[in-house]
């Protein structure tokens, strides 16, 4: 069966202006992981590669350490790791035998500067070295205070404290022989509190703003790779991953405006979409599948021709959709908006099955209840779906269920 839609990446189309939505990674475990984050190649920035193994987020880095990631701030671009602790009964860092944490310098991340650093099991080297390493260091108190350093680390006698950040400490944290040989580190320290008062451990870690997102097409000038660029209008919100409108700086001027995202050229090759492959209709719009030029299955949701509730329906279906980040709610591709019948594109895999055992039909059940309670409790603001039906549940190879937010 021929494609219904084959969409040409490029900078700009002479015809058709498309936007669209990037996508970020889903859930691993109970930590949302915003772009540009990547837990694989279909998601996110594959330069802000991090890695989810049975609902545990790690980062990976040199000398085969590996570390969990306890929270992401998309705001302040920023994660923070749980540091490796001690070997049992020995005052000498879990990661030494990589040297400690180290930073690939080639990536895009660095070590913060908000970590409070206590070094302990350190030669006498280090008193001459600016740290703080004095006989009233607050190391001293964290050894004393906190019963497992105390058991570990209370009989040697030079422990040292310092923030990071800077120079010497934006890519690594080392632990060696000739220096320290165990740490512990804390985020946002407030050194006035007594050591039972202070936070989890912690190690925080910022990654640089992305840019546009890389084009496939090759360059001929320069036989490298373009870069997208947002419309004329629009600038890179390297936070959100989205084209925002420069009339809406500081939240004024945004209201009624079209969805915020990147933006990209396509062109259709046809828009002639065959009933064959009709998968729902509703009062304002039809859903088609379709396939891309690399095989992948999608559906498309065109506006009715005429309908002008329809359109507002499109332009409303993208906003919502860029705000939601959920397994089972289905993914948003793009969407060409500037069109007489506009179209959203989105990523889903069916097919024609045999009738379901129950507990399928419960595994699905769930999933659609799960799906509906986020939209309902965890999205701001609320969204209600109102045109729950099986038509608008499609499964994917291993029977989960994606969910349309309805064709009406």
């Amino acid at each position: 069966m021929s494609p219904l839609l084959m969409f040409i990446v490029e900078i700009f189309s002479s015809y058709t202006i498309c936007i669209l939505a990037l996508k970020s990674c889903t859930n691993c475990g109970h930590i949302p992981v915003p772009y540009p984050l990547s837990t694989g190649p279909g998601c996110g920035d594959q330069s802000y590669k991090v890695r989810c193994n049975a609902g545990t987020l790690w980062f990976d880095a040199l000398n085969g350490s590996s570390y969990i990631i306890t929270s992401i701030n998309p705001l302040s671009q920023s994660l923070i790791i749980r540091p490796p602790g001690r070997i049992k009964n020995k005052c000498i860092a879990a990661d030494y035998q990589g040297q400690g944490l180290q930073l690939d310098n080639n990536l895009r991340f660095n070590i913060s500067s908000s970590n409070t650093l206590m070094v302990m099991n350190c030669s006498i080297e280090m008193l001459q070295k600016p740290f703080n390493c004095s006989s009233t260091s607050i190391c001293h108190s964290y050894i004393r205070d906190n019963p497992v350093a105390k058991a570990a680390c209370g009989a040697l006698p030079v422990c040292c404290w310092f923030k990071t950040g800077g120079s010497i400490n934006e890519y690594r944290i080392r632990v060696r022989a000739e220096r320290c040989a165990a740490y512990q580190s804390f985020v946002d320290l407030d050194l006035s509190l007594p050591v039972s008062k202070w936070p989890e451990p912690g190690v925080k870690t910022e990654w640089a703003l992305p840019r546009e997102p890389t084009c496939k097409l090759p360059d001929a000038e320069s036989a490298g790779q373009k870069r997208c660029l947002c419309k004329a209008g629009f600038q890179w919100d390297p936070i959100s991953g989205i084209c925002k409108s420069l009339k809406c700086s500081h939240g004024k001027g945004c209201k009624h405006k079209k969805p915020k995202t990147a933006v990209i050229g396509a062109t259709e090759k046809s828009n002639k979409f065959s009933t064959g492959n009709l998968l729902g209709s509703g009062g304002f719009g039809e859903v088609f599948k379709a396939i891309l030029d690399d095989g992948t299955i999608t559906a498309v949701k065109r506006s009715k021709l005429g309908k002008t509730k329809g359109i507002d329906q499109i332009l409303n279906e993208v906003r919502i959709l860029c705000q939601l980040n959920h397994r089972s709610l289905v993914k948003l591709l793009g969407c060409c908006v500037e069109v007489e019948q506009p179209l959203l594109v989105y990523e889903v895999q069916s097919g024609n099955w045999p009738p379901l055992k129950w507990h399928h039909r419960l595994h699905i059940a769930r999933q659609t209840a799960q799906a509906i309670a986020y939209l309902h409790l965890l999205a701001t603001p609320p969204i209600y779906h109102r045109d729950i039906k099986s038509s608008n549940i499609l499964l994917d190879e291993k029977l989960d269920a994606t969910k349309f937010l309805g064709t009406d």
